[in-house]
């Protein structure tokens, strides 16, 4: 009788397990590979460049800034409904170049703001922790105040660099998991 408990036991705290993590997008998995979109300042006349190549296990986001035209920023997209539920963060499993980036979200597709937070890289492969709690809604650079994220999904993920200096960059993107 208390060997079946245990086994139970164990079960339920497997699946809770389960359904409190959800990878968003993996890369060592064939899912989710094609359907990135790169986005750079040329949109509005700017000079940056940026490519996204796929590799077995990890994306590499990678390309330089250019300030010519009024340029200044490269990014790339990924549109995908994911239910938020009860989760509370977002964890990027990337290796950086130690410059600053930006994580956005979009609860819908259509929306004209994004909901932003900044993230630091070392340099080294690592895990960076977005709460989803700490992002602010932005639209063209500007923080609105008055927009507040929900919480209850997203539709669409993009990272950005924007950092108002010309630079070579490149950001490995290994996971990104909701947690």
């Amino acid at each position: 009788m208390t060997l079946k408990y245990i086994k139970i036991s164990i079960f339920c705290l497997i699946t809770m397990n389960i359904k409190s993590q959800e990878n968003l997008i993996d890369f060592s998995s064939k899912k989710n590979k094609i359907e990135w979109m790169i986005i750079n300042d040329n949109v509005m006349g700017g000079r940056s460049k940026s490519n996204f190549k796929l590799y077995d296990d990890y994306a590499t986001f990678q390309g330089s800034i250019s300030l010519e035209n009024n340029g200044g920023f490269a990014s790339i997209r990924f549109q995908k409904i994911a239910d938020l539920n009860s989760l509370k963060k977002i964890l990027l499993h990337i290796e950086g170049d130690g410059k600053s980036y930006q994580f956005r979200v979009k609860e819908n597709t259509d929306d004209y703001y994004s909901f932003v937070q900044i993230f630091e890289t070392s340099g080294k492969k690592e895990v960076i922790e977005i709460d989803l709690n700490k992002f602010y809604a932005s639209y063209r650079g500007l923080k609105l105040d008055k927009i507040k994220f929900k919480k209850n999904k997203i539709s669409e993920i993009r990272f950005l660099i924007a950092n108002k200096v010309e630079e070579n960059f490149k950001l490995k993107i290994y996971k990104i998991e909701l947690f």
